[in-house]
This record gives structure tokens, C-alpha cells and sequence, in this order.
């Protein structure tokens, strides 16, 4: 039993040092926050709002277990577990899941298109789709690329001064006047587009049968 205490007691510890750190770097924006947050599109200022919530997670539980100790480590891993998924469910995942749920990207979307306007989405991902209000029309779910371009070209055609294109950049046309092109946001390493009705050549996604070179293979290779 003692061999058990210390076991729990350790496994505290370790987890109020670990996020005590990852806190830290956080809240000063070491190198690995960093890298990880522009990896990921989060704003600057969201890494200190997480880190302050770790580290008081971190010194909660050092606290824990300076006042229950070896003798009561059963119950310092029960009170540092309910900590753990409050700091989770009241600080962290509140600050960064508009950065995982690609709901942010979608805010700017709505901005940015207006609430008269239609939304078309090619080589899109689940989230962005649940994340459309009011609905958006699809070309079909990982269907070929050049086979929603071609059915995306006659959508458009139909309404272009309303109606617009939420592209994953990998699988943006070369029928499409980059100009116009707007780089909107990042979401789950992916970065996305718009591109208005009007800047895209329905009768070039014709002639080309809507084929975009290497957009396949990234695709493959890319998950949500």
C-alpha cells in the first residue's frame, strides 16, 4: 500500500510540474507555444489565457498535495482529476475551440459574404460544414476535386453576384482570377478561401473538366 501511495502521489506531482511548464511557456511564448499556435492559425493572445489556467491548475495541485500528502494520495488524485477537467472545461477548451471547431474561420466567412449571399464549399471538411449558418451547398464529400469544380462552375452560373466559394487552398482553380482570391483563415492545418462568383471562369472549369494539378494528392495526405 505504501508502494501505491507514493505511485499516486507521484503521478500528481509530475502532472502539476508538466503543465506548471507548459504553462509557463505559454504565458511567455517560448519557441514550442509558438510554433504550435501559428502552426494551428491561434491568435497571440489566446497562448497566455490558456497558460494562466494551467498554471493554476499546476499550483492547485502542488497545494493538494502539500496539505493531503502520502497518507491521503488516493484522494489528491481524485481532487487534482476534478481540476483537471474543470481547467479543461471552463479555460482551455473554451479559449481554443474556435480554433479546432473551424467555427472562427466560419464567423469571418459570414462577415465577409454578408447575410444575403450564398455559400458553396469545394473540398471542404465536416467542420466547416457544421459550422454553416444558414446552410451551405456541397459538391459532395471527398468526391474527385475537378468533379465539384464542374458542378461548383454551374452553381455559380446561375447567380454570380451572390453567390461564392469556400475553397481549401490546395484545391483552388486555375479558372479563378487569383486577384480576387481572399485568404480567410486557418483551421485544423488547413488554410482556406473565398472566392466571389464573379472571379471564376465557368467556362474555363469546363474546358479543363475542372481538373486542379497535385490537388489530389494533397488531399490524400491531408486530414481534417
Amino acid at each position: 500500500r505504501t508502494g501505491v501511495r507514493w505511485l499516486l502521489l507521484a503521478y500528481v506531482l509530475l502532472l502539476a510540474l508538466a503543465t506548471l511548464v507548459v504553462g509557463y511557456g505559454a504565458v511567455h511564448g517560448d519557441g514550442w507555444a509558438q510554433r504550435n499556435a501559428i502552426k494551428r492559425a491561434i491568435d497571440p493572445w489566446v497562448l497566455p489565457q490558456v497558460g494562466w489556467w494551467l498554471i493554476g491548475f499546476g499550483a492547485a495541485s502542488l497545494l493538494v498535495v502539500a496539505v493531503l500528502r502520502r497518507r491521503r494520495a488516493g484522494l489528491a488524485v481524485v481532487l487534482t482529476t476534478v481540476m483537471l477537467w474543470s481547467m479543461y472545461g471552463l479555460g482551455a477548451m473554451p479559449a481554443l475551440d474556435p480554433y479546432s471547431s473551424a467555427s472562427l474561420v466560419m464567423d469571418k466567412v459570414r462577415a465577409r459574404i454578408g447575410p444575403d449571399a450564398e455559400l458553396g464549399m469545394v473540398a471542404w471538411r465536416e467542420q466547416n460544414l457544421l459550422q454553416t449558418h444558414p446552410q451551405a451547398t456541397d459538391f459532395g464529400f471527398k468526391r474527385p476535386v475537378a468533379e465539384q469544380w464542374e458542378d461548383a462552375a454551374r452553381w455559380v452560373t446561375a447567380d454570380p453576384q451572390r453567390r461564392w466559394l469556400f475553397v481549401l487552398d490546395k484545391a483552388m482553380t486555375p479558372c479563378a482570377d487569383h486577384g480576387q482570391v481572399i485568404d480567410i483563415g486557418s483551421a485544423n492545418r488547413n488554410n482556406w478561401q473565398l472566392l466571389p462568383g464573379t472571379a471564376l471562369q465557368a467556362d474555363c472549369v469546363a474546358k479543363t473538366h475542372g481538373v486542379v494539378a497535385g490537388s489530389e494528392g494533397a488531399l490524400e495526405s491531408d486530414g481534417d
